[in-house]
């Protein structure tokens, strides 16, 4: 019978294998509530309350809300959009079914499978932790750098390494992985119930 952990491995080398069309890389929410989960939910109770709403006036709330600048704010929607929680038709800006699932349930799957399918990193850094559990993420660089080198070629280690931490942040604020005493590790739990969230 095969373990747990062997077990998340292989779904995430299938995973890696068959994940196409990634971006290569991904910007940071802003904080507010300290929160990744609770700052994203911000976003979405923005678009929600209104019904829909476009994107300056989407830009302007978050301006105000996160007090951030235009540039930020304006970053915000395709990064949500890219993670398939908004969508932008006919010039408003809606909520996906991910995100109406998610305020249904609460389950933080709804909001974390977009970004683990849509952007390059996190299914990389996942099966990195579940196989090495390091102490610290700089044990894992070079081989997550050599995943992205792969199949995008080089880039500027300064980049790989903000990135690299940028997914450790949102993985950790999903409650993927987390600290074990003093290692990293998978949330074995978190990971198969991602099973049950349909895309």
């Amino acid at each position: 019978m095969i373990d747990l952990n062997t077990q998340i491995t292989r779904r995430l080398e299938i995973d890696i294998e068959e994940s196409v069309d990634r971006y290569k890389s991904i910007l940071s929410i802003p904080k507010k509530h300290g929160s990744l989960i609770k700052d994203i939910e911000l976003v979405l109770l923005l678009v929600k309350e209104c019904g829909g709403v476009h994107d300056d006036q989407l830009t302007t709330s978050l301006m105000e809300n996160f007090n951030i600048s235009f540039n930020t704010a304006r970053n915000i929607r395709p990064t949500l959009e890219r993670a398939n929680l908004l969508l932008k038709w006919n010039k408003v800006i809606k909520l996906t079914n991910m995100s109406v699932l998610y305020f249904e349930t609460q389950n933080i799957g709804y909001l974390s499978k977009g970004f683990i399918n849509s952007y390059f990193g996190f299914l990389e850094l996942l099966y990195l932790v579940n196989r090495r559990h390091p102490h610290r993420l700089t044990e894992l660089y070079s081989e997550w750098a050599k995943f992205y080198e792969g199949i995008y070629g080089e880039r500027s280690t300064q980049t790989n390494i903000s990135q690299l931490n940028r997914i450790y942040n949102y993985l950790e604020g999903f409650n993927l992985i987390s600290k074990n005493g003093d290692k990293i590790i998978v949330n074995e739990k978190a990971y198969l119930n991602l099973e049950k969230v349909d895309f």
